[in-house]
C-alpha cells in the first residue's frame, strides 16, 4: 500500500541541509514523514498553532520521501540570474523597477559605507518632507522621518538648515532616502495613521508566467510603525474577508471585519493585481516568488519592495491554506515540469 507523503511550501533561502545548494524563493520539500519539521522555514501541513487547522490540500503518494526544486542555485551572488540582492538592497530594487518603467516610489538618495549609491535627487528632496530607512534592513529598521520646515529639516530629536548638512549627516550610516508619502483617502478614513502597505504574493510558473497567490493589508497603527492591523483580502474582487485583533492579550483571527470599519474592499484591486504580476515578470523573473509591498496614495499604487519572506504563516491565518490557493497548482506545475514521474 501506497504512504502519504505531505507537502510544505517554504520562502527560505536555505530550505536544504547544511553544505546542500540553496533554491532562491519556492522550494517544494516532500516529506516522508508528516510528523517531522520541514529542513527549515514554516510548514504548511500542519501549521495549526494560530489558526485552528491550516493543513493543505496538496498530498502526493510516493515511495520514498525526497526533495526538489524549481531552480537551485547557491543563497550569495548571481546565479543563473538569480541574486536576492536584487530586492534586499533598496537601492538596487528602485533602479531595476526603474529600467522597467514600472511606477515605484523615488529614492532621492542612497547610501552604503559613506559613499552614494545614485546621484542624490536634490532638486525633489529639497521641496519635500523626507522618509529615510536602512539599506537593506527590515521591519523598519534606521526609519527616521525628516520634516521639511523654514528652518530646514528636523525629526524632533536633530534638525540641519540645509538639505546638503542632512545628506552628510545620513551618508554615515547605510540608508535610502525617499519622500514622505500620505495614504489614500480611503484608507485615512479607516483609520491609517502613516503609510499603510498592501502585500501580494507573486509566485513564478515553468512557463515562465507569473500569478497572484494570496494578499493581506496592513493597515498602519502610527508613522514609524511596522505593526497595526493585518486584514486577509479575497484575491477575486479584493474585498476585506478577516481582520488580525492585535488589541486583546493575544492575536487573534476574526471573520469579518471590526465594527464599522468604513474600508469594504482595496480600491483598484485588478490593478494591483497586474502591476504586481507584470513587475516579477519584467524586473524579477529570476525569483520563484516575491511578497510585494505596494502604496496606496491619492496619486496611484506604487511599489514600495519585494520580499523574498513574505510571511507565510501569516497569510494562512487571516486566509486559505496555501495549498488552496495558486501556490498548490504552482506546486503541481513544477513538480510536473522537473519530475513527472513522482505525480504518476
Amino acid at each position: 500500500m501506497d504512504k502519504i507523503f505531505l507537502i510544505a511550501v517554504t520562502t527560505c533561502d536555505r530550505a536544504w541541509g547544511p553544505g546542500d545548494n540553496a533554491p532562491p524563493g519556492l522550494c517544494i520539500q516532500i516529506i516522508n514523514d508528516p510528523t517531522k519539521r520541514p529542513v527549515a522555514g514554516i510548514r504548511i501541513a500542519y501549521n495549526s498553532a494560530l489558526a485552528n487547522i491550516r493543513t493543505t490540500d496538496f498530498k502526493l503518494r510516493l515511495d520514498q520521501g525526497q526533495q526538489i526544486s524549481p531552480a537551485c542555485c547557491k543563497s550569495k551572488g548571481r546565479i543563473n540570474g538569480f541574486d536576492g540582492e536584487d530586492v534586499q538592497d533598496k537601492v538596487r530594487f528602485y533602479q531595476l523597477c526603474k529600467a522597467a518603467n514600472l511606477p515605484v516610489v523615488p529614492v532621492y538618495a542612497g547610501f552604503a559605507q559613506g559613499e552614494a549609491l545614485l546621484p542624490a535627487d536634490r532638486e525633489r528632496a529639497g521641496r519635500d518632507s523626507l522618509f529615510v530607512k536602512s539599506l537593506r534592513g527590515n521591519l523598519g529598521e534606521g526609519a527616521a522621518i525628516w520634516r521639511r520646515g523654514e528652518g530646514g529639516y528636523a525629526n524632533g530629536a536633530e534638525a540641519f538648515p540645509t538639505l546638503d548638512d542632512l545628506l552628510v549627516e545620513l551618508a554615515k550610516s547605510d540608508c535610502v532616502v525617499q519622500p514622505l508619502l500620505s495614504d489614500h483617502a480611503a484608507l485615512r478614513a479607516a483609520g491609517s495613521e502613516g503609510l499603510s502597505t498592501v502585500r501580494i504574493v507573486t509566485l513564478r510558473m515553468p512557463d515562465g508566467s507569473v500569478a497572484a497567490a494570496c494578499a493581506l493589508l496592513l493597515m498602519a497603527k502610527g508613522m514609524l510603525s511596522q505593526y497595526g492591523e493585518y486584514f486577509g483580502i479575497d484575491m477575486r474582487d479584493g474585498s476585506l474577508t478577516t481582520w488580525l485583533d492585535q488589541s486583546a492579550e493575544q492575536r487573534r483571527r476574526r471573520g469579518g471585519l471590526p465594527p464599522g470599519f468604513p474600508l469594504a474592499a482595496i480600491p483598484g484591486w485588478q490593478g494591483l493585481i497586474d502591476m504586481v504580476c507584470h513587475a516579477h515578470g519584467a524586473a524579477f523573473g529570476a525569483f520563484a516568488t516575491l511578497g510585494w509591498d505596494v502604496v496606496l496614495t491619492d496619486g496611484g499604487a506604487l511599489l514600495l519592495e519585494a520580499n523574498q519572506g513574505w510571511g507565510i504563516m501569516l497569510h494562512q491565518v487571516l486566509g486559505e491554506p496555501m495549498g488552496r490557493t495558486a501556490i498548490g497548482a504552482a506546486a503541481t506545475a513544477w513538480l510536473n515540469c522537473c519530475c513527472p514521474k513522482l505525480l504518476s
